[in-house]
């Protein structure tokens, strides 16, 4: 369903508001990064789950992590690279926003070049 209507629309999803969905993301965002070593199925469920989140109640400052790695997620499982592209810049393009929290941009970052540009 998010690949069909593009991916750039997601840039306009407004900020998450409530605070207990946002430690909740937060708390999502312990467990992906724990789960990267031991609980691969975990991971890629935690991702998932967080970028549903981010679509239905708002970004919160970890959305962007989040669709980074669901961008890794869509190239090495589905093996689509421009797909997976798309996700990256999302990832980058909510970062740049100003008015956005960017206190956790460093993970996104990361994940983009290190693991989705190279092969974009």
């Amino acid at each position: 369903r998010i690949c069909g209507s593009g991916v750039s629309v997601l840039a306009e999803l407004p900020s998450m508001t409530d605070d207990t969905k946002n430690k909740a993301m937060e708390l999502m965002g312990y467990i992906k990064n724990f789960a990267y070593d031991s609980q691969q199925n975990l991971r890629l469920a935690t991702i998932c789950e967080m970028v549903q989140w981010s679509i239905k109640y708002g970004i919160s400052r970890v959305s962007p992590s989040a669709f980074a790695g669901f961008g890794i997620v869509v190239q090495c499982v589905f093996g689509d690279f421009k797909k997976g592209g798309d996700f990256a810049n999302l990832a980058l393009k909510l970062g740049e926003d100003p008015s956005r929290d960017q206190s956790n941009l460093s993970e996104a970052i990361f994940q983009c070049f290190f693991f989705i540009k190279p092969w974009t």
